[in-house]
């Protein structure tokens, strides 16, 4: 039985371990994380309008279901609700065909020429860090003036304009995203 209870205590600690290190882009570790929700704890500091002192219980803030936000693991989905200083974020899970995982981040915010704000980023695992690269599977340029819906389900991203006019899709294809005709 102690042996049980042990091995038990053995598990849950490697399984805290593993989490911290995999979310933790302080540690310098280079653990690969297992789900989206992890990735979300990796985005670079310029995701997060918060002192990093105050980033843990600014994205639990983010991630309250209460607040409208969606985690769904299973599809590699995320949508994290912004306020007024913050920008909304939905953060999704591409296979690569290496097996890993491209990761998407679209931002809904209001940007002016002082910001930083990019609609539509790109990022792939290096080191246990989340690295850009946008221009290696955008078949061209991000445009500023359009949102990007991510896909909670499936690969395909929908292109539109603020008013909700879809333009045209972004389909992954295992490397790179294609630019298509909306589907209807």
């Amino acid at each position: 039985m102690k042996i049980a209870i042990g091995i038990i205590g053995c598990l849950l600690f490697v399984g805290f371990i593993t989490f911290t290190d995999a979310r933790s882009p302080q540690t310098g570790h280079s653990l690969r994380p297992k789900n989206v929700l992890q990735y979300f704890h990796l985005l670079p500091s310029r995701y997060f309008e918060c002192e990093p002192k105050n980033r843990d219980e600014h994205i639990r803030r983010m991630l309250d279901s209460s607040r409208g936000s969606i985690i769904d693991i299973p599809n590699g989905y995320i949508f994290a609700g912004g306020d007024a200083a913050q920008d909304d974020l939905q953060v999704c899970l591409f296979k690569q065909t290496d097996g890993s995982f491209l990761v998407g981040v679209a931002a809904t915010g209001e940007a002016d020429e002082f910001d930083w704000h990019q609609p539509l980023v790109f990022f792939r695992l290096e080191g246990g860090r989340l690295r850009p690269v946008t221009k290696s599977v955008m078949p061209f340029r991000v445009q500023k003036q359009v949102q990007y819906k991510m896909p909670r389900q499936g690969t395909t991203i929908r292109v539109q304009t603020e008013e909700g006019k879809r333009l045209y899709d972004l389909a992954w294809n295992g490397t790179k995203f294609e630019k298509r005709q909306p589907e209807p």
